[in-house]
């Protein structure tokens, strides 16, 4: 779930790149989840952040994620 305020730009960056990101993180490969997910806000964040400076944004976002792998529910949020 994402969520943008005081503008979309910043939670549509989310929705498109998030799960791309969080899948091709070398932790989710190593089942490493939770550092996957920590390590993949981050680097969206950075995207976000660079492209809200250079053209000026006001834009937020909250986002929440959930991944299920086996028995097992990865909770991670930002905002």
């Amino acid at each position: 779930v994402f969520d943008g305020h005081a503008g979309h730009r910043a939670a549509r960056i989310l929705k498109q790149q998030m799960h791309s990101v969080l899948f091709q993180n070398p932790f989710f490969t190593e089942r490493k989840v939770e550092e996957a997910i920590r390590t993949s806000f981050r680097e969206v964040d950075k995207i976000i952040l660079e492209q809200g400076k250079e053209q000026k944004w006001k834009d937020g976002a909250c986002a929440v994620t959930a991944v299920v792998i086996d028995d097992y529910l990865y909770v991670g949020n930002a905002g």
